[in-house]
C-alpha cells in the first residue's frame, strides 16, 4: 500500500498492518518515488516474526489440595503457540511474583522456601511471557503451606501419677494451626 501526499524533502510515514496476520514470518518491503516518479536506487527490506499466540502454562507440581511444608520444587508446562518461543516464567503466590526464571526454557523450575511464607492457604500461579510480549496466567493451584509443629498436647486421662487399673482409658487434647491428622499413642 502506497503513502501519497506532501512535499517536504524528507518525511516519515507509517502505516498500519492488518490485524488479521497469523504467526508467520513477513517481509516489509519500502521504496521511495519522488515527485517526478523517479524511484529510488535502493529498497529497504525488514523482516518481522508475527506472533499473535499467547503461550501456553500450567503448574504440574504441586497439585491442587496439598499441604506443603520446607522447600518445595515447583515444576511448570510452559510452550510458545506462536513463533516467538518463550522469554520468561514467573511463579506467583496468592498474585505476588515471587520467583522468575530467564532460563526461556519450555518446562521451568521453582525453589519455593515455604518458611518464608504464612502458614495457611494459597493460591500458586504462573505467568509465562513469549518474546513478542504476549502474556499468560496458568490455572490456579490452590495449596496449604504448614510448617509449624501442632504445639498443645496435653494427656487428659489419666492425670500424672494417678492410680490405674488393668483398663486405662487415655485421652489427649493436641491442636495444630492448620489440621491435626493423626494422633498416635505409644
Amino acid at each position: 500500500t502506497g503513502l501519497t501526499g506532501g512535499s517536504s524533502i524528507a518525511r516519515t510515514d507509517s502505516i498500519t498492518l492488518n490485524s488479521s496476520l497469523t504467526n508467520s514470518w513477513y517481509g516489509i518491503n519500502i521504496t521511495v518515488v519522488d515527485k517526478a516518479s523517479q524511484r529510488g536506487a535502493t529498497t529497504q527490506t525488514a523482516v518481522i516474526l508475527v506472533d499473535v499466540g499467547a503461550p501456553a502454562a500450567s503448574i504440574t507440581a504441586p497439585t491442587a489440595g496439598q499441604t506443603l511444608k520446607g522447600t518445595v520444587i515447583a515444576t511448570t508446562s510452559v510452550s510458545d503457540t506462536g513463533l516467538s518461543r518463550i522469554n520468561r516464567t514467573e511463579f506467583l503466590v496468592d498474585g505476588s511474583v515471587l520467583l522468575t526464571n530467564s532460563s526461556q526454557a519450555d518446562n521451568a523450575q521453582f525453589t519455593w522456601e515455604t518458611t518464608q511464607t504464612i502458614d495457611g492457604a494459597h493460591t500458586l500461579t504462573i505467568k509465562a511471557y513469549d518474546w513478542a510480549g504476549n502474556v499468560r496466567t496458568s490455572d490456579a493451584v490452590n495449596v496449604t503451606v504448614d510448617n509449624a509443629a501442632p504445639q498443645d498436647i496435653v494427656i487428659t486421662s489419666p492425670t500424672n501419677k494417678s492410680f490405674v487399673t488393668t483398663t486405662i482409658n487415655i485421652e489427649a487434647s493436641v491442636s495444630d494451626a492448620i489440621a491435626v491428622q493423626t494422633v498416635q499413642f505409644f
